[in-house]
Parts: structure tokens; sequence; C-alpha cells
């Protein structure tokens, strides 16, 4: 077992304790139906697991599911939390590595970039296990699943990298964008699915303002697509199964671009600060960290990029996911040094 799993075991009184507030807000869960629940996370019950003196839950950054849970990472904490869906309770908190950031799902296992870490962690769903942390070149922050592999953009060093999903093993390191230096790396896409192995790869680069497309099997660049400038800063990235959806940071808006070519069809506006971005088959969901950092949700749909709605969320909205079910997750920063307190998490349902 894992340090930080043991750790977790050590503690169960204290990660009940730390429950309380959590599932006095989760009792109202029902009423989600009607419209939004906002709750805050437990701390991790030992300073082992989280390091930075208990404050894993500010920080929270990054969200995936599996088909009964969802997997929300703490930057701060160093961890990932694992939520029930049903029940909206915390099942485990698994110490992954330094600066967690996003986390994507292969069908069996949860991986989770360790920014400051330099590594990828795989984490086992069904028992919340830490398998083990892989190393990627710096930085690693976007990370995507393309039917077999594990894919990291590396924002320090202008690189993406390859691991086999089943064991870890290093497949490749490959450069993107034009100036090492400069390009910054953030997220990255695929056209694959968990049981498709994709063909293409697409990743944001935030300094350079591009999206380099490159090929699944061999890692060799595809194209380069331009994004208005590297003062647009692309920054989270999705593929609705024909087109590219790719929020601008710096400019407050979204822009949809062909996944073959990047024929940009058209840009569309977001919230203040768009972050994450994710598509449910129907909509494009945009979490926008807000303006003086109230987050919202923009909801887009994805057929003419109409908007639909902008659903007010939390404190410095950091991710959007779709949970499959029916309901929209908001995760919501927090702040450690201001007034914004620990981070939440929003839920609503899909209208």
């Amino acid at each position: 077992m894992d340090a930080g799993s043991a750790a977790l075991d050590s503690g169960p009184d204290a990660l009940d304790a730390g429950r309380d507030a959590h599932d006095a807000a989760v009792d109202a869960v029902h009423a989600v139906d009607a419209g939004p629940l906002t709750f805050t996370l437990p701390t991790c019950p030992t300073p082992n697991i989280c390091p930075d003196g208990g404050h894993c839950t500010y920080g929270l950054v990054g969200i995936t599911f599996d088909s009964s849970n969802a997997w929300v990472t703490s930057e701060w904490g160093w961890c990932v939390y694992k939520i029930d869906l049903a029940t909206k309770n915390v099942v485990s908190i698994v110490h992954t590595g330094n600066g967690a950031q996003y986390t994507t799902f292969d069908g069996t296992n949860v991986w989770v970039t360790n920014q400051a870490g330099g590594s990828v962690s795989k984490v086992t769903a069904a028992t919340g296990t830490l398998v083990s942390n892989y190393p990627t070149d710096p930085g690693p922050d976007g990370v995507t699943f393309d039917g077999a592999n594990i894919w990291t953009a590396n924002t320090s060093d202008g690189t993406v990298t390859k691991l086999r999903a089943s064991d870890g093993q290093l497949l490749g390191t490959y450069p993107v964008g034009q100036h090492k230096a400069t390009t910054v790396p953030r997220f990255i896409a695929t056209d694959g699915t968990l049981t498709t192995v994709g063909s293409h790869v697409w990743v944001t680069n935030a300094g350079e303002g591009t999206i380099t497309k490159l090929d699944v099997a061999t890692g060799a660049l595809q194209a380069t697509f331009p994004t208005g400038g590297a003062a647009t800063s692309p920054y989270a990235i999705v593929f609705d199964g024909t087109f590219l959806w790719a929020t601008l940071a710096a400019d407050n808006t979204v822009l949809k671009l062909r996944g073959d070519t990047g024929q940009i069809v058209g840009t569309y506006p977001a919230g203040n600060g768009p972050n994450e971005i994710a598509y449910d088959g129907t909509y494009v969901w945009i979490s926008d960290q807000g303006l003086n950092d109230q987050g919202t949700i923009t909801q887009l749909l994805a057929s003419t990029g109409a908007l639909v709605a902008t659903h007010p969320v939390g404190y410095r909205t950091q991710s959007v996911g779709c949970d499959g079910k029916g309901f929209v997750w908001a995760v919501n920063g927090g702040d450690v040094f201001g007034n914004g307190g620990p981070g939440s998490i929003t839920i609503f349902p899909v209208q």
C-alpha cells in the first residue's frame, strides 16, 4: 500500500470529522434536481497526505469521472478526491504528487498530472489506490487518454509526453509549437475513446497562439493551426467528433475550428477568464474564473455556438465536467491567501 493510502487508513476518525460540514451540505443533494448544489470538501486527516499545512481544500483544479465517481484534484493538497456521484460523499483522498493539476480516466484508472513534481500519477479507480508516479518532461498540465496511451502537455519545455497506459512505459516525447522556450503547451485533446484508439491529438500552445496536431501512432507533426496570435493565449481544448473547441483566455472567447484542417468556424463569447471546457454530446461548457473571481459556467449549443445560459457557480472557477447522468460539475478553486475561502464543488442539472 502506498504511504498516502496508509496514512489515510490510519486516520479514519479525522476524515469522518472533516466530513461533517460536507455532509450537512450534501443532505440537500436531492434538491439539485431543481437547482444548483454547492458544497466544500473535507480536509485530509493527516499532514503527510496534505503536506501544505492542511490546505488541501484550497486550490482545487481538475475533474474527471468514472461510471460512479467524480475525481477532483487539489494542487495545494497534492491529492485527488474520489466523490460518489449518487451521494456526493467523499469516498477517499489519494495522495498523488506535488502540484496535482488535471486528470483523465482510461476505463480502469484515473491519471493525475503533478505539475510541480514533473510526473503523472496512476490511481486504480475501483479501490482508490495509487499504482505509481511516472516521470514526464517538466511541468505536465493537461492530460488525455487516446484509447491506449496517456498524453501530457508539458508547460515548461514545449513538449508532450506519451506513456503506455497499461504499464506507464515512456513511448515518446514530442516537441510542439515553434519555440521550445515560449510555446507553453497547456491542454491536450484526442479523437480516441475508452474503447477505440484515436488517430490524432491536438495541443494548445498558450505562448504562441497555436494548436498543434500530432499523429497518435508516431507523434509526428501533422499541422499547426493559428488561433489569432500569441495574445489569444489558447488554453483548454476539447474535440466534439468533428470540431475542436478551444478557450482563448486572453480575450474571453471560445474558438470553434475543424479538427482536420484547422479552419476557423466561429468565435463565441465566454465569461471572464475562461479556463476548462467540456462537451456532453449537445452542449459545450466553459468554466470561467469570473469577474472579481465570481465564477460562472458558460453553456453553448455545439451545433451553432449560440449562448444558451450563463450559470453562476463559485469562487475562482477552474474546471467543468459532465458526469454522464445529466449533471454538470464546476470546480471552484478557492483562495488560500485572500478572502475567497476554501474551494468548493457546484453541481446543477443540464437544462
